[in-house]
């Protein structure tokens, strides 16, 4: 289970592809993943760094 406190969200959009970082509570390196620019793609990225 994740630690409460602020989650830092980063998204850098492009026509073909996604990059997101997330910096969870207490972390010092994102986890960062480039995901297709597409719903199925995106909704999988959503659950990988929840």
């Amino acid at each position: 289970m994740a630690s409460a406190g602020l989650i830092h969200l980063g998204m850098d959009t492009s026509m073909n592809t996604v990059v997101v970082g997330v910096l969870g509570p207490g972390e010092e390196i994102p986890v960062v993943d480039r995901v297709f620019d597409d719903e199925e793609s995106i909704r999988r990225a959503d659950r990988a760094v929840s």
